[in-house]
């Protein structure tokens, strides 16, 4: 995937976020420090994720076996 692309996402999910705790704060359940540290944490998680997901998906189309977890 084009890292612009993903770079894009990521942000536009940053924001939904941070909308979303806008909400949460307007109420009361949510102070901003937590909102931007939940957004960043979520945005970071999913980031590692995509990245995982993404390099065994080229790894798979390349023909190499994906590796898998020890027991």
């Amino acid at each position: 995937m084009n890292p612009e692309l993903k770079s894009q996402i990521l942000g536009l999910i940053r924001h939904i976020l941070t909308t979303a705790g806008g909400g949460l704060a307007a109420q009361g359940l949510a102070s901003a420090d937590e909102i931007n540290t939940a957004a960043g944490a979520i945005v970071t998680l999913v980031g590692v994720i995509w990245s995982i997901l993404e390099k065994r998906a080229r790894r798979q189309r390349a023909g190499a076996p994906a590796a898998s977890p020890s027991p």
